[in-house]
């Protein structure tokens, strides 16, 4: 972000002019709206994006389709985090929530990488979401020749399998303990 001397602008250069476009109508309507005529799906990563990507999560990645809703909301919960607005992160993590509930295989993985890719790792609001929406949903996240959540996501963001591994453990943990004897 810098002035331009003269013209009285800021230059916002590091973001998304869609971005920031709806982020003021949230602060202007206590709204914002997905349109996806205004934002259409966007190309597979770059080459240099998937690098960065890989120096993040210690992995190589294939490119990935960023699309559909969740990958927006996740977006905007993004830009309520760096812009300071704790009501736009309130509001796109609830679409967001509403919006992951019946995911592609390509909506999924983008909006996955997209949550832990671009929030920090102390902030859980949506990593903890779409985590307990995966253990959550196992069984049909994983049915098919061609599950949803696969092995390939899963080595692309190591940091989301570790996480559902954690959740796992403790629901594991927490049924033992409610149950004695149980098994998992």
């Amino acid at each position: 972000m810098h002035r331009q001397e003269g013209d009285g602008q800021i230059r916002l250069d590091d973001r998304d002019p869609t971005l920031v476009k709806k982020a003021l109508e949230f602060l202007y309507t206590g709204n914002y709206t997905y349109e996806p005529q205004e934002y259409p799906e966007m190309e597979p990563l770059s080459e240099g994006e998937i690098e960065h990507f890989a120096e993040v999560e210690g992995q190589t990645s294939m490119a990935t389709p960023r699309t559909g809703k969740a990958y927006f909301h996740a977006q905007m919960y993004a830009q309520g985090d760096y812009f300071q607005i704790d009501a736009l992160k309130c509001k796109a993590k609830e679409y967001f929530k509403e919006s992951v509930r019946y995911p592609t295989r390509d909506s999924f993985t983008s909006a996955v990488i997209e949550v832990y890719n671009s929030t920090a790792e102390n902030d859980r609001g949506l990593r903890d979401l779409v985590v307990q929406l995966t253990t959550s949903n196992l069984a049909r996240l994983r049915r098919a020749e061609d599950p949803i959540l696969d092995s390939k996501l899963l080595d692309r963001v190591p940091s989301f399998m570790r996480d559902i591994c954690l959740s796992a453990v403790e629901r594991c943990a927490q049924l033992q303990r409610d149950y004695g004897d149980w098994r998992c």
